[in-house]
């Protein structure tokens, strides 16, 4: 079905002249060839607005950040990748641009710039910390030297550390593999691949 928005602006003053001169809405509608509603949306434009001219319509706004606040902005995220947008506003507001937060959300996420959280560190707990001091109190005379240990890692926490005396030789790395690696992926809750 045709909308009204898209009928000429002679044919929609044609419309409102029919009216005038007393037509109903039916007539108008089978003489000009235009759904019923289409004529009653267009006699109460004119009714209301007093005009049949396209008017302009609510829509995007111009930028609130002109290329020089872009320019900033974009240059203050890569120089200081851990400021907050509300910094980021007070940094534009300084230099003579106020916008929103959500204003500057949607420039960073237009550009690419997405923001992340550090994940969080579980905190050492007071076991922990005397774990470390009495480590440190019982080596504290031990000296120099060099101490070589095989241990893995995976998303999930860590697996075994082991000590390894004197030189490692390819068949103690493959024991090691054979049965450590073994282990903690399976207290790693790891899959078989």
């Amino acid at each position: 079905m045709e909308k009204s928005k898209q009928y000429t602006e002679d044919r929609r003053q044609r419309v409102v002249d029919l009216h005038k001169s007393g037509s109903f809405l039916g007539v108008i509608s089978k003489t000009l060839i235009m759904p019923r509603a289409s004529v009653k949306n267009i006699i109460r434009k004119h009714n209301t607005l007093g005009t049949v001219q396209t008017l302009q319509r609510s829509g995007r706004q111009r930028r609130k950040l002109n290329q020089t606040a872009e320019h900033r902005l974009v240059r203050t995220v890569q120089l200081n990748p851990w400021m907050t947008k509300k910094e980021m506003g007070q940094d534009l507001e300084a230099s003579g641009s106020k916008v929103s937060l959500s204003t500057i959300k949607r420039f960073l996420h237009d550009h690419g710039l997405r923001g992340c959280r550090a994940r969080k560190k579980p905190l050492l707990q007071d076991r922990h910390r005397k774990a470390i001091l009495k480590y440190a109190n019982e080596h504290l005379g031990s000296g120099g030297g060099s101490i070589m240990l095989w241990g893995c890692f995976a998303a999930s926490g860590t697996g075994s550390l082991l000590k390894i005396d004197g030189t490692m030789k390819r068949e103690d790395y493959l024991k090691i593999l054979q049965l450590s690696l073994k282990r903690s992926a399976k207290n790693l809750n790891l899959s078989q691949n």
